[in-house]
């Protein structure tokens, strides 16, 4: 379920950036999973995470798939060999 982006900060940080900061990091894609805008808002999901661009272990370790199955196997289905 998605959220605003007011609404994740409030939860995810004790003392919440202001929304200038907030819409910097949707544009430059520090949210995972991505920040996505509709009309004049951002809405995140509720699970995202704050992403340190700088840090590659930290994009790689929050960038995890969301699924186990090859995106093959997500676009085309799992399929049995006979």
């Amino acid at each position: 379920m998605k959220i605003t982006l007011a609404e994740w900060a409030a939860v995810e940080f004790s003392q919440p950036y202001k929304k200038g900061t907030l819409w910097m990091w949707a544009r430059t894609g520090r949210i995972y999973p991505p920040a996505e805008k509709i009309g004049r808002n951002w809405w995140v999901y509720q699970n995202a995470k704050y992403v340190n661009p700088q840090n590659p272990k930290d994009v790689a370790k929050k960038a995890k798939p969301i699924s186990k199955y090859k995106l093959a196997e997500r676009i085309h289905g799992r399929q049995t060999e006979k």
